[in-house]
């Protein structure tokens, strides 16, 4: 099972830093976008 702790504990600030710099999410999207399969 994945350790979520931090995240968990401390998920308002990253939802905040992510509403503040939409641009890195769009990035990171693209960066892994090449590594999920299509699902049809």
């Amino acid at each position: 099972m994945p350790r979520t702790g931090p995240f968990d504990e401390h998920f308002e600030a990253y939802e905040q830093w992510f509403s503040r710099n939409p641009w890195v999410y769009r990035i990171e999207l693209e960066a892994v976008v090449h590594f999920i399969p299509v699902l049809l």
